[in-house]
This record gives structure tokens, sequence and C-alpha cells, in this order.
């Protein structure tokens, strides 16, 4: 019989006894978090040096602040055995000659470090962002050619949640192919915006925004961004088959990259039909959703991944 497909179960890391709470959350979780933002995304920000593939040493890392009330070994325990809700190890760690570096598993996107080597002066570049930011209707970066400044800056108004419609205006433009709106406060002006200034746009992601996705502002999504090819929906829970049919009929041949999961309203015929109509797709995710795993739908799955090179994550 054909491999069936490893069905990925949520999984979190046991709270040691003893594990003190605050506002509901242990020291373990409190400490997953912190990890996860240093390696990630703060390390540089916070002084310290990251290899190319994004490890940092321990040592290093121990003497960050938003760790003083860690141990060593507090650490490397969590760095050891903390999971994503996939199931897959959130950090890794190597060892060489004796010293401990370790890093992110995935989804690093490290923020440069505002000041220069060794001191609290502010780079030239940093101070030229936050002025942006704190400037941002003065200003209309749309034609800018540099993609990652534009993304740099949208970065940095989303984690300051001043990200507003007026400043994507601003900042968006024919030269971006890959937008990240995850967790962000989006509108239905928003989405206007991208699809009249980004018509060139390749990778977008409307992470948690199932506050505003409906299967009709999908279906104009891919209508009027005709070159995607990478779309995440992840907890835009009110989207149904429609959406799907919508995203196959007008992107399928493209298509390489969905995350539907955490959405309850699709079948087993509607995840089949979307990757028929999708032969180039790498990465389907429907993890979270109510789907049934039956070992007929499970082995249709499997049939899938042994004729192509596609990842499938359920649950």
């Amino acid at each position: 019989m054909s491999k069936i497909p490893t069905v990925t179960m949520a999984t979190t890391a046991m709270t040691e006894a003893g594990s003190t709470q605050e506002n509901g959350v242990t020291t373990n979780e409190r400490l997953g978090k912190r990890l996860t933002y240093l390696l990630r995304y703060g390390a540089e920000k916070e002084g310290l040096e990251v290899s190319s593939k994004g490890f940092v040493k321990l040592d290093d890392l121990m003497c960050v602040p938003l760790l003083h009330r860690h141990t060593r070994e507090q650490v490397l325990k969590e760095i050891e055995m903390s999971l994503s809700y996939r199931g897959t190890k959130r950090f890794a760690q190597r060892s060489v000659n004796g010293e401990i570096s370790v890093r992110a598993t995935y989804g690093h996107r490290f923020e440069r470090n505002p000041y220069h080597e060794g001191s609290k002066v502010p780079r030239l570049l940093e101070q030229c962002m936050n002025h942006i930011c704190n400037h941002i209707a003065d200003y209309s970066l749309e034609d800018c050619p540099d993609e990652y400044l534009i993304g740099a800056i949208i970065h940095k108004l989303k984690r300051q949640k001043r990200l507003t419609n007026t400043a994507l205006q601003g900042l968006l433009g024919p030269t971006i192919e890959t937008l990240d709106l995850g967790w962000a406060y989006v509108t239905e002006g928003s989405l206007k915006i991208i699809m009249r200034q980004c018509p060139h746009l390749k990778e977008l992601s409307l992470r948690e925004c199932g506050y505003l996705m409906t299967d009709q502002l999908v279906q104009q999504l891919v209508k009027r961004l005709p070159q995607l090819t990478s779309l995440n929906l992840y907890a835009c829970n009110h989207l149904t088959s429609a959406s799907l049919r919508a995203i196959a009929k007008r992107l399928g041949p493209q298509m390489l990259s969905l995350n539907i999961s955490q959405i309850p309203n699709y079948t087993n015929q509607d995840i089949l039909d979307f990757l028929d109509k999708c032969p180039q797709l790498e990465f389907l995710d429907f993890h979270g959703s109510k789907v049934d795993l039956t070992d007929e739908f499970c082995v249709k799955l499997a049939q899938i991944c042994e004729t192509r090179e596609v990842k499938i994550v359920n649950r």
C-alpha cells in the first residue's frame, strides 16, 4: 500500500512541575516566546552576531537582558524540547570546538542592529527609516526600486501598530513582489490599495485576517493580482470552498504555495480538486481544518505526493 502522509498533530512541550504562571502564561511559554523573537527577528537588534545560517552563540544570547530571569539550563532545555503546532522542532543547536550556537529552524527575518557595532550611535539608515515612519504621510515611495527597504519600513510600522492605509498608499508600488500583512490590521481599503498598486505581486500573507476576509474578497484578489504564486490565508475562517475554486481557476497553473490552515469549511473533495488543478503546487497546509482524514483520503494524498514534489501539512 502507498505510504500514507503523516498527520501532523499539534503538540506543545509539557510544562515542568512547579512552573510559575503570570496572567495565565507559564515560565516555559514566556521563555519560548522570547527565544522565538530573538532567534527569528531581534538578535541583530539586540547587538548579537548572527551567522549566515542564522546561528547565535549561546553565551552571547544569555547576555541579552530579555533572558536575565532564565538560566542557561532552562534556555538549552527549551531549545531542545520546544515544538511548533505542527509537531516540528522550533529551534536547533550545534557545537563547534565546544562552543554552542542556537537558531530558529524557520522564519528568520532579523531586524538590522539599529546601532553601529559596539556603540549606541544610530545607523544612518535606521535614522532615515525612523524619520520616514514618523512622517509617513509626507512621503511617496511607490516608485522606490528597493523592495527590501519598503518591506523593512512596512515591517517596522506593523510592529509599532502604525501601518495604516495612508502608509500603504505611500509605500506600495509596481516593484513590490512580496508583501507580508500577517497580524496587521487590514481593511477592505487596504486590499483595494494592494490590488491597484501592486499588479506584479507574487507572494501575499493575510495571516490572522479572518475578521475581514470573505470569499468575495478572495475572488477579487486573485482576479486583480494575476501573478500571485503564494498565498497565506491562515485562520481566515469565514472562507469556504468558493475561495479554493476561485484560486484554482485564476491561478491554478502557477500556484506554488497555499496556507489555508485553521479554516473549518473545506471537504476532502475540495482539497483533492484543488490539488488536481494546481499541478505546480509545492506546499499546501490545511492543518487544523475539519477535513475528514479517512484512510481513502490519505491514500489519495500519498499517491499525489509520490507523483509530484508537493509537501502537504495536515492534522
